[in-house]
């Protein structure tokens, strides 16, 4: 059975994830009842019933400062698991805020494209992905969720396919999302080897053991795996994109008007 705990950790993201896949379903329903505007009402009622959620979930937090809770039942070492506190609370309302900000704003920018219920469908799983990351007990959560947010990012960059600068900057921003996020696994794939688990709690306890004990062998692979696993998410910042984007512009406008 699924305790209260981890049915409000997990509420959020089921409300958006479940949102998102009925999207279609809604174009459908839209095209039935000659409604147009209903995939914006289910996008903004959506996140603001995860707003409501989360502002429960951050009055349960105990004093101790955290909760947790392990997917289908399975403990650390082994279990995928979530970790709670009122800082990843915190970054899951500013995510959540901006994205109920972006989905307003939105509701009338994106009136004359088509193809909306993929539009909020993929703005929802970004949302959800970013709130993963912020719920992550373990490097295999961290990641599964980042990768939702990055596939849904660059599916957002590239969704205007009729103008050329969105599919080039889709395109340069799959390439390096795809890069990093290789580095960032093998980097994971390191950690495991090390320490047989991809909790970060319980790597950190193995850790102080292999301190402890003086294992000199254990200490620098972490380090060089956590150097990994940066290395390989910070081209999926945006502020990182838009330097290489921009500069390659900026080299090949240079470029023609030296030929020209």
């Amino acid at each position: 059975m699924v305790d209260i705990t981890s049915q409000l950790i997990m509420y959020p993201i089921i409300v958006l994830l479940t949102s998102a896949a009925i999207m279609p379903l809604v174009k459908i329903l839209e095209d039935h009842l000659k409604f147009k505007r209903l995939k914006e009402f289910l996008t903004m009622l959506s996140i603001a019933i995860c707003l409501l959620s989360l502002s429960i979930l951050h009055r349960e937090i105990p004093a101790d400062g955290y909760l947790e809770a392990s997917l289908l039942g399975f403990n650390p070492p082994f279990g995928t698991q979530f970790y709670v506190d009122e800082f990843s609370v915190y970054m899951a309302v500013i995510f959540c805020g901006l994205g109920l900000l972006v989905a307003i704003f939105s509701y009338r920018y994106m009136e004359v494209d088509t193809g909306l219920d993929k539009y909020y469908g993929l703005l929802l799983t970004l949302i959800t992905g970013m709130i993963g990351v912020a719920f992550a007990g373990d490097l295999f959560n961290l990641y599964v969720f980042w990768e939702l947010m990055c596939i849904s990012s660059y599916s957002l960059v590239s969704f205007r396919k009729y103008r050329w600068e969105a599919v080039e900057a889709g395109f340069k921003y799959l390439v390096m999302s795809t890069i990093g996020s290789i580095v960032a696994l093998y980097g994971i794939s390191l950690i495991y080897g090390s320490f047989k688990t991809v909790n970060m709690r319980e790597v950190a306890v193995r850790l102080s053991l292999a301190q402890a004990k003086l294992s000199p062998s254990a200490v620098p692979s972490l380090y060089f795996a956590a150097g990994l696993i940066i290395c390989g998410f910070a081209p999926t910042r945006y502020d990182y994109y838009d330097r290489v984007f921009l500069t390659s512009r900026k080299l090949r406008y240079g470029l023609l008007n030296r030929l020209s």
